[in-house]
């Protein structure tokens, strides 16, 4: 990535004795959505308040553009950071909220006021230029704090959970709000957030952070098909994990599971591996007039949550309690099977992938 907007080299912050980002080496390339995804500690507020300024490193360098701007104070970063609440002058219009940066940057009067007037249109928020922010909804202070971080033309915008506060429908129209937003406007974004759903649907590349350490950067369907860890695979979604042994035979990949007294066919090998991963969606209920798959298992329903278009069924294995599964439904009226009740799953080779220890 030598074309990359932003590089962190070994970036450390401590506080006391917690390390909140231990060694953090990081590029995020120009135009690209970014999500840093982790639990609470983790260290990935830590990380985008470092970017911006507000934390001192103990260790490591800040690169944006080729320039070193570790020291640099905040005010002199060609960047914008948006936070949880909003932080609206609430004495302001959502046009002068806008302005605001722009007047402190000593634009005149003629280029602020075309500007103002773009980013209004951009936000959905002509119509409420002279409202002051108490007369707004949730949703459309989110779109005030947005259009006055993007009015200086910022080279790189910072994220630090802007939909937290918003209810779940309207977090998820204003995802797609956001998303297309940074499309139009091609400038780099970088969202701190703990759902991961919200990671997964944003952003064009996510890194998963646990304990100041970026376990995996990747595209989201990487992550989740193909996890590096156990870690990031319980993190990203629900996942089955079953220890056993791998080994080759006769030119078969073989996953031997004692839990659950079954050998398995795999699709990928991965030398060294006790675990096997498998997410609840590639799980199926086996028709007993159907053809098999190669794998199979027989299993008791614990537990049923009904979603809707689907449920999520909890099960017992052998020596294995609340693996999941989830069934779809094809037509309505289909029912799931009674708690209790005996089953047999399946999956194929490929439906399944193995973790490093």
């Amino acid at each position: 990535m030598s074309e990359a907007l932003l590089v962190l080299r070994g970036l450390s912050k401590r506080f006391g004795a917690t390390a909140a980002v231990d060694g953090v080496d990081l590029e995020i390339l120009p135009g690209e959505f970014f999500a840093l995804l982790g639990g609470s500690g983790c260290g990935k507020s830590t990380l985008l308040r470092l970017i911006a300024g507000l934390e001192r490193p103990d260790g490591g360098a800040i690169l944006l553009e080729g320039r070193d701007i570790t020291r640099e104070p905040p005010y002199r970063r060609p960047l914008h950071m948006m936070f949880q609440n909003y932080a609206l002058f609430p004495h302001l219009t959502v046009a002068e909220n806008i302005a605001f940066g722009l007047r402190r940057q000593g634009w005149r009067t003629p280029a602020i006021a075309a500007r103002v007037e773009e980013m209004l249109a951009l936000t959905h928020l002509t119509e409420l230029a002279q409202r002051k922010p108490h007369q707004l909804s949730g949703g459309q202070q989110q779109r005030v704090a947005l259009a006055r971080a993007l009015a200086p033309r910022p080279r790189l915008v910072l994220l630090d959970e802007p939909l937290s506060a918003l209810d779940r429908k309207l977090r998820q129209a204003m995802r797609t709000e956001l998303a297309a937003i940074q499309r139009e406007v091609g400038i780099t974004f970088i969202i701190v957030t703990h759902d991961q759903e919200e990671a997964m649907s944003l952003a064009s590349r996510v890194a998963v952070m646990d304990k100041g350490r970026i376990l995996q950067v990747d595209r989201p369907q990487a992550l989740y098909e193909r996890p590096r860890d156990r870690f990031v695979a319980s993190f990203i979604g629900q996942v089955n994990v079953l220890a056993g042994t791998f080994r080759s035979d006769g030119g078969r990949l073989l996953f031997d599971c004692p839990a659950l007294g079954a050998c398995f066919q795999i699709a990928e090998p991965l030398p060294g591996a006790r675990t096997l991963a498998i997410r609840p969606e590639k799980l199926r209920l086996a028709d007993p007039s159907g053809p098999r798959l190669p794998n199979h298992f027989r299993a008791r329903v614990e537990s049923i949550e009904y979603r809707g278009e689907n449920s999520l069924i909890r099960l017992e294995a052998g020596a294995l309690s609340l693996l999941a599964l989830h069934v779809h439904r094809d037509r309505r009226g289909d029912e799931d099977p009674p708690i209790g009740a005996e089953v047999c799953l399946e999956f194929g080779p490929a439906d399944a992938f193995l973790l490093p220890d």
